[in-house]
């Protein structure tokens, strides 16, 4: 399987793989002047920046999320990414999984609300001849001028 050998500073600190099928990743985030930082060191006015490698796969319709590492980085630190074939890796630090009923019902949950959010705002712009307007066409309508107008600004296309 494709693997992520992670180093950090020379030390490997972990081998990642999710299978066949699936999704790995290793990033590097900073996030700062956050007034309320919760990241690994708490830091506030000069960011936290971080590590992090984890992964998603499916099983009988289930999403498992795992994850390997997440730590805290400082200046100077070296952060050293392997792309490997490798029959075996490392286990997840940690493995969460959604099955597939819960999920339904959030998707439920989550199309209910946005439903009641959106649908009233569609059925209050009906016009006198009793077409509707959709939001979704006035977004499109919009775009449609913000490209014309970009192209009037760069010319003809070559």
């Amino acid at each position: 399987m494709l693997s992520f050998a992670v180093a950090l500073n020379g030390t490997s600190v972990c081998r990642a793989g999710v299978g066949k099928a699936g999704v790995l990743s290793t990033t590097v985030t900073w996030v700062g002047r956050s007034p309320k930082a919760e990241g690994p060191g708490g830091q506030t006015k000069k960011g936290v920046t971080e590590l992090r490698v984890g992964g998603l796969y499916t099983t009988k319709g289930d999403q498992v999320f795992v994850e390997w590492l997440t730590r805290a980085l400082a200046p100077g630190d070296e952060v050293t990414l392997r792309v490997l074939e490798a029959d075996v890796v490392d286990p997840p630090s940690s493995k969460t999984v959604q099955r597939r009923d819960w999920i339904e019902r959030q998707e439920e949950a989550y199309y209910e609300m946005m439903k009641k959010k959106y649908e009233p705002a569609v059925s209050k712009q009906t016009t006198g001849k009793g077409r509707r307007h959709s939001p979704k066409n006035a977004r499109s309508n919009q775009m449609q001028r913000t490209k014309s107008a970009m192209a009037q600004r760069r010319g003809p296309r070559r």
